[in-house]
């Protein structure tokens, strides 16, 4: 799924006037846990944050954690555009993988499926 997932950023990036944040829950993840350990304690200091690709276009300037090989090699040549344009992915903890949409609606769906509408 690094492939499908590393297309989503590439049809983001590529993007900027409909996806102008990468929207990124990984990257804060990331942040909060391992960088900050903890002392992202206010919704400020989360809304400034590098790594918040809610509020900061682009990618953040520092490394987000350390990717696997399989990774790296989805990010150097991500999963082609013509098998399924995605933009939006989400992790379904029942079936242990990731389900991708190509439209806002199509996530939106996944989400009401999965019970995790926003």
């Amino acid at each position: 799924e690094s492939f499908d997932i590393a297309l989503v950023y590439y049809n983001r990036l590529a993007d900027p006037d409909d996806y102008p944040y990468l929207n990124s829950k990984a990257t804060m993840k990331y942040a909060e846990e391992y960088y900050y350990q903890g002392e992202l304690n206010t919704e400020e200091a989360k809304e400034n944050c590098e790594f918040n690709t809610n509020t900061q276009a682009g990618l953040p300037d520092k490394p987000i954690c350390n990717p696997s090989l399989n990774s790296m090699a989805a990010a150097l040549n991500p999963k082609d555009g013509s098998e399924g344009n995605y933009f939006y992915f989400v992790y379904d903890e029942d079936s242990g993988s990731h389900r991708f949409a190509e439209s806002r609606s199509g996530y939106q769906s996944i989400l009401n499926e999965l019970g995790l509408a926003e």
